[in-house]
């Protein structure tokens, strides 16, 4: 009696064995679930036998197929648009609306051969992966069903003239596709976990430092230590604290426009975050306060010629504020510094500064002025500009600072309420104040891993305008 092997998977193995009784009576079904199990069945195939593939994993050897030919017959449980392993999770991430199972002659290369039929089905809104494949699985029974009552009839399958996708995934394809990249911006995060979303297996990891980090499925909750009190300091809240404090003793001036009588310059060196610098701008002039921000052209932690960078500064010139240059000497080879080489190069950056914001650039302030000496060149004005380390600053005004995230001299509060100083003069950067409680260096990772989303989001956003495959 010549024998059909069923290689396929438990769930579906009753409704084809029972197809394969109701039109094939004269075969005897020989269902097998493993290669164990095939090697064991198909040890003396003749060609008289027939073998239906379908849900499993099992390579069918070459002599098997060469020994059965048109005998030996695949459903692979996806369109012919998605050959190879785990296509639910690439159609998922495609967005396909229509999907189905694939009948094909099988032949040593996995899903090559000849096409004689497909179950169409449309994907229901909001379905999973796994909702897609057990669909697949569905229509690839019906597809059993189907093929085995046309043997039953006796008819002959001939290709159907569709053709295979030209990309055929492998397991790695879909270990690539679970890997969730440590910059990943949130939208791009929410698509691949849910690409790679299984009930039974938490498929999405980390690689960091060639190390594995899975996920768990648990919600993260930040875990704190007692924060230094000084962390405290330095938020949203208290940021607007400082700001009432000083407009109750002082009245917000400007470098372009100082005045007579008790006044502040409140003054921001961008050093790490625009963003940041936008939402203290807002916070300030929600309170009628003017303050200058430094721009740093040479930062590695943001491009000033960003449209991104250039709007954010558009935002905060239309709150009324000033903008000044963050003049580094590190971006340059020299060691000699005169006052004839530092206006040039001062004036060069701020014309560029100028032409890009479209607003005046009226004040510089030095990055890490101790760094080279810089702190000796305090003559009133720099390359045009009013320099922030002029020596009348010096001696003219109380100074304040808000440096490296933590008070390394006197807090900013305490002077203003002490009131020791008529003139005073308050430098921040923007990156330390932020709405939660952080540590300084949790505040500067979240500004530079922002960035690298930002990055990878106009990357991502870039191919889809233009239309081009963006490979995993």
């Amino acid at each position: 009696m010549s024998r059909i092997f069923l290689l396929t998977a438990e769930h579906v193995v009753d409704a084809i064995t029972q197809a394969v009784a109701e039109h094939l009576p004269d075969l005897e079904p020989v269902a097998v679930f493993n290669k164990a199990e095939f090697d064991t069945a198909i040890a003396d195939v003749t060609p008289d036998d027939f073998l239906l593939s379908f849900c499993t994993n099992v390579i069918v050897p070459g002599w098997v197929i060469e020994t059965l030919g048109e005998r030996a017959l695949n459903i692979h449980p996806a369109a012919p648009e998605y050959p190879g392993r785990d296509p639910h999770h690439f159609a998922f991430l495609d967005g396909v609306k229509r999907y189905g199972a694939t009948a094909h002659l099988m032949t040593e290369t996995v899903d090559a051969g000849p096409i004689y039929d497909i179950e169409w089905f449309d994907v229901p809104k909001g379905s999973t992966p796994h909702d897609i494949m057990l669909l697949a699985d569905e229509a690839g029974i019906r597809l059993a069903q189907r093929i085995i009552a046309a043997l039953g009839r006796g008819d002959s399958f001939r290709p159907n003239g569709a053709e295979w996708g030209a990309r055929k995934t492998s397991r790695n394809n879909f270990k690539r596709l679970c890997r969730i990249s440590p910059i990943a911006h949130k939208d791009e995060f929410e698509r691949r976990m849910a690409g790679v979303a299984n009930p039974k297996y938490k498929n999405a990891f980390v690689a960091l430092h060639g190390r594995v980090f899975k996920d768990t499925g648990e919600t993260y909750t930040p875990v704190r230590v007692k924060a230094s009190k000084e962390w405290e300091d330095f938020t949203e809240t208290a940021y607007c604290g400082l700001l009432d404090a000083a407009k109750e003793r002082y009245r917000f001036a400007t470098y372009d426009a100082l005045g007579d009588g008790a006044h502040v310059i409140w003054r921001h060196d961008i050093d790490h975050s625009v963003h940041r610098a936008v939402r203290l701008a807002e916070l300030e002039a929600e309170r009628g306060l003017v303050a200058t921000y430094f721009f740093w052209i040479r930062s590695p932690y943001y491009n000033v010629l960003e449209p991104e960078i250039k709007a954010c500064a558009a935002k905060i010139l239309s709150l009324g504020h000033r903008i000044g240059l963050h003049f580094d000497i590190n971006g340059y080879g020299d060691s000699d510094w005169t006052y004839d080489v530092l206006d040039a190069r001062i004036k060069r950056e701020a014309t560029l500064l100028s032409e890009e914001f479209g607003g005046a650039v009226g004040a510089v302030s030095f990055h890490d002025p101790e760094n080279g000496s810089m702190l000796s060149f305090d003559a009133e004005k720099l390359g045009g500009l009013v320099n922030a380390y002029a020596k009348r600053f010096h001696y003219e005004y109380g100074y304040c600072s808000d440096s490296n995230g933590y008070w390394r001299h006197a807090p900013i509060g305490e002077v203003i309420t002490k009131g020791g100083h008529e003139k005073l003069q308050v430098l921040t950067h923007p990156v330390w104040w932020t709405a939660e409680t952080l540590a300084p260096r949790e505040k500067i990772e979240r500004a530079v891993l922002g960035r690298a989303r930002s990055v990878m989001r106009e990357y991502d956003d870039h191919l889809a305008r233009s239309g081009r495959t963006n490979l995993e």
